[in-house]
């Protein structure tokens, strides 16, 4: 919660084995939409209080770290979202185009370029030839595109955004 650990408490029938559908290790992140605090009335000095799930469409396991998640999010959301006067930025070169003229990757859909040389470049000399694999996940696509600063009905995974991005 907040970047920091927190223990979870699965409040099931199935102890929450329905929770976790895909396979998880250490370093992989777990995002939980609307995340509360479970604080329990008698307890230990210094105890952290568990967050409490009972909804499995509110968790979901990604297969990194947050902080590589964070990262990702920071570089690709700018080359990811509609600009004004419909512009797009390219991922490869940094300059904006009318979106209508660029074209997106086609593996993951998150990123867009100008050309072929603006596609090779964002492969090879940017990030997205590691990043792709993990963007092709609409969920964590979704993560980065949501307003979280604005009301927007969140009812779990998957993510529904308001896709400004197509």
């Amino acid at each position: 919660m907040y970047g920091e650990e927190r223990p979870l408490h699965f409040c099931t029938e199935e102890g929450g084995r329905e929770f976790i559908t895909s396979p998880y290790q250490k370093g992989y992140t777990v995002a939980v939409i609307d995340a509360v605090q479970y604080p329990y009335k008698f307890r230990e000095p210094g105890f952290q209080c568990p967050i409490r799930l009972e909804d499995p469409r509110m968790i979901k396991v990604f297969p990194l770290s947050l902080a590589k998640m964070l990262a990702m999010g920071d570089q690709i959301r700018p080359f990811s979202i509609r600009q004004h006067n419909n512009m797009r930025k390219c991922h490869g070169c940094g300059n904006n185009a009318a979106a209508e003229s660029m074209k997106r990757c086609g593996i993951c859909f998150s990123v867009w370029y100008c050309n072929k040389e603006c596609q090779t470049a964002g492969w090879t000399t940017k990030t997205h030839k590691s990043d792709c694999k993990f963007l092709k996940d609409p969920d964590l696509r979704a993560l980065f595109l949501f307003k979280w600063d604005e009301a927007q009905v969140c009812d779990g995974f998957p993510l529904r955004v308001a896709d400004d991005s197509c």
